[in-house]
């Protein structure tokens, strides 16, 4: 075989291969073999007729067709084998195929690459948060509202009422937003137009969600909120004015505007600065009374919540001192089995802790759960600055596979919510395409994100080893009460262990991003090891094929393949 290997713009490699003249017969004499044995010539029996009946039989065309489609997957694989420098990402495609000589042109997409060039030299600034006594009180209020007695009623609605609520939300397009203003006027003068008539808006609205054309928000049935004012407000800014004075049965239409990034520093990123229009119907509203506050509720609640270390110094000095106690005791009275059941009676009973110390609790819960978040999000930002300046390639499957798990995604969350692709893409008037290209500048980040994570999860020369493996699994065991052998059986499957792998090293390269973001790094080593687990690639990996898409068997140019992942 002679190869020709060209790189083309797209991460594709095409390879030109000439086929010699004693291959090809020989392909064209197991092809005569093979359909002597699928045709009826009269007079023989299937696979006895004499090759040149069989040729005029069936024509050197079908011959021709059925010698080529074999001959093209074995040179293919033959190709990639001598050709070391090719990496397949995925299945190939034959492009074209010429005669005399023959020659087969395949095209390959080929595996990503990466150069993170200067990445150890990215340096973001770290702001830890705080957590405000604003933050304890409302998740003290949230502890107490779990607690809260409730008496159902048909409303209105009250500020502090619970309601349950069916909600339908959608982002509103700029320039659905745009001429939102203009509207607001008349759709008021409407409202109080038929209020004045009476005429109550109770119709089904499930009838007219084809009309929403924006990307779906919230999609919930059976949604419980309390209609708190301020920043404790739920769902949205405004949510709670906009559903005073609604009644069971009652749908409620609007639309809210999140605030921006520079009004609230703690927005998230989705909705900050967007417009969401609500359909929400009111199923149930509870009037709720909150409990006060006792030792009794601080105990109970705060068994959810680690002690803090002044509580846990306070326990140990008591336990200290019981011990002392019972012992003395003991040995006075020469009974051991005293202290053994002053020890029982320790263990059994859980100390009981004030309000105060629940607050406590609460705010390390908080401290530290804030610290967690902030170091993620500082590490994501460090990741995306090495993005930002690292080079990638990779080829237009691998964009499309991506693609297409990120609508598969969309399609197992709206299923969740009560909807279906399908229902979506009625609702919104999206075609697959559409939603193909919605997608595509997520998708590419997305691939690059990880494509980058994984690179310098080898360059630092992070591992997981079996050890750490075994660790992780222990600490799960503990949650569920140290478990038994056959609930740890249950965790032992590979695509469990995979999974647990590829976190564990997650963590490990994001914490080591937040290092380098620092300028915290330790010293790389000598020389990296190999990255000890299944690939970190956040689902963008793919198999190496050495297969050519089985369309391409014939004597005309061939499309592309489209790598296995239609849309």
């Amino acid at each position: 075989m002679k190869i020709q290997t060209e790189h083309l713009d797209n991460h594709v490699a095409r390879l030109t291969v000439e086929v010699d003249p004693d291959r090809l017969e020989k392909a064209r004499q197991t092809a005569i073999r093979k359909v002597a044995k699928m045709v009826q010539i009269p007079g023989f029996r299937k696979g006895k007729a004499p090759s040149q009946l069989v040729l005029r039989y069936v024509g050197e065309a079908q011959i021709l067709e059925e010698a080529i489609d074999e001959l093209g997957q074995e040179i293919y694989r033959e190709t990639l084998d001598e050709s070391k420098d090719i990496k397949p990402y995925g299945p190939g495609a034959l492009e074209d195929i010429r005669y005399d000589p023959l020659v087969f042109v395949y095209t390959v997409p080929l595996q990503p690459t990466i150069e993170l060039n200067n990445y150890r030299d990215v340096r973001v600034e770290f702001n830890q948060p705080e957590v405000t006594d604003e933050d304890v009180e409302r998740a003290l209020q949230s502890l107490l509202e779990g607690e809260a007695a409730s008496e159902e009623t048909e409303g209105p609605v009250e500020a502090g009422d619970r309601i349950t609520v069916d909600i339908h939300s959608f982002f509103v397009k700029e320039e659905q937003a745009e001429g939102q203003v203009e509207d607001e006027t008349q759709a008021e003068a409407d409202e109080s137009a038929e209020a004045e008539a009476g005429e109550a808006d109770e119709h089904d609205h499930s009838g007219d969600i084809h009309e929403h054309d924006g990307d779906p928000f919230i999609h919930e049935h059976g949604l419980q909120v309390i209609l708190h004012e301020g920043n404790s407000e739920p769902l949205a800014p405004g949510f709670t004015a906009q559903m005073i004075g609604a009644a069971v049965g009652e749908t409620r239409e609007f639309n809210i505007t999140y605030p921006t990034r520079e009004e609230d520093a703690d927005i998230d990123d989705e909705v900050a600065g967007r417009t969401v229009e609500f359909v929400v119907s009111v199923q149930k509203i509870e009037k709720v009374t909150l409990p006060e506050w006792t030792n009794e509720l601080a105990t109970r609640l705060g068994g959810r919540f680690a002690p803090t270390e002044d509580e846990v110094a306070a326990q140990e000095a008591e336990q200290a001192a019981a011990d002392e106690s019972a012992a003395a005791e003991a040995e006075a009275t020469a009974d051991t089995e005293a202290a053994e059941d002053a020890d029982a009676d320790a263990d059994e009973t859980q100390p009981e802790i004030t309000p105060d110390q629940l607050r406590a609790r609460v705010r390390r819960s908080l401290e530290l759960q804030t610290k967690r978040n902030a170091e993620q999000e500082y590490a994501n930002q460090v990741l995306n600055a090495m993005v930002e300046s690292a080079t990638v390639g990779y080829p237009d499957a691998m964009l499309d596979d991506q693609i297409h798990r990120m609508i598969e995604s969309l399609d197992q969350r709206l299923r969740q919510q009560g909807m279906s692709l399908e229902m979506y893409q009625s609702i919104t008037g999206k075609t697959h395409q559409d939603l193909h290209v919605d997608y595509e500048d997520s998708a590419r980040q997305t691939i690059k994100r990880s494509l980058v994570l994984l690179e310098v999860a080898m360059k630092e020369g992070l591992n997981v080893t079996p050890e750490d493996y075994e660790a992780e699994i222990d600490q799960m065991m503990q949650m569920f009460g140290g478990g038994s052998p056959e609930l740890r059986k249950t965790f032992d499957n590979p695509s469990f262990r995979e999974s647990i792998y590829n976190r564990i090293l997650q963590d490990r390269t994001y914490d080591r991003l937040a290092l380098i973001g620092k300028g915290e790094a330790p010293e790389l080593p000598a020389e990296s090891e190999t990255v000890q687990s299944a690939d970190l690639t956040t689902d963008t990996a793919a198999e190496v094929s050495t297969e050519v898409e089985p369309e391409a068997a014939t004597d005309e140019t061939v499309n592309e393949a489209d790598n296995d992942s239609n849309v």
